[in-house]
């Protein structure tokens, strides 16, 4: 797959340690997949091979994607 794009946020944690969860825009051929926790993939234009469980399939301006849980690099 190709990153497209990448997104982080920290979260406080409620004090005691923070937690930072990324948000990731895959292209795997002509399926666009998306991905959002804590593993981090890597930097934009990176191909990398990972496994992940599909969650679910939905639609965003137009565009259908799949949405991926549990991934890790293959």
């Amino acid at each position: 797959v190709e990153i497209l794009t990448e997104k982080s946020a920290y979260t406080d944690g409620y004090g005691l340690r923070g937690q930072t969860t990324y948000s990731f825009t895959l292209k795997a051929g002509e399926d666009m997949l998306y991905y959002r926790g804590s593993k981090y993939f890597g930097k934009i234009g990176e191909q990398l091979k990972i496994n992940a469980t599909v969650v679910e399939h939905f639609e965003m301006n137009g565009i259908k994607f799949t949405k991926i849980n549990r991934p890790s690099l293959a």
